[in-house]
């Protein structure tokens, strides 16, 4: 979508859609007079970052909760068939 266009459904006040056109023309990263340089990219990213580790934790918690249960299913499995084995005449 064109800048403005996205601007403009965002509702933005004309500050706003300048400032978002700013921030597009100068690659994430902009400054001025009133306002600091800022790296508006890693502004953003700390902040979905922060936003999304509690669901990221939760889902890793999930897999390795899983991956231990399988693993232990499969050293189950695994001593039985040895246990199995180990209790059968060879065949000669």
């Amino acid at each position: 979508m064109y800048i403005a266009e996205e601007a403009q459904d965002n509702g933005l006040t004309d500050k706003h859609k300048a400032q978002f056109a700013a921030f597009c023309r100068n690659y994430r990263s902009w400054g001025s007079g009133q306002i600091k340089y800022t790296e508006w990219n890693l502004e953003l990213i700390r902040a979905m970052v922060d936003d999304m580790s509690p669901w990221r934790d939760d889902l890793k918690d999930g897999f390795d909760k899983t991956i231990k249960y399988i693993n232990e299913a499969i050293d189950i499995e695994v001593g039985n068939l040895v246990t199995e084995a180990s209790s059968k005449k060879p065949i000669l």
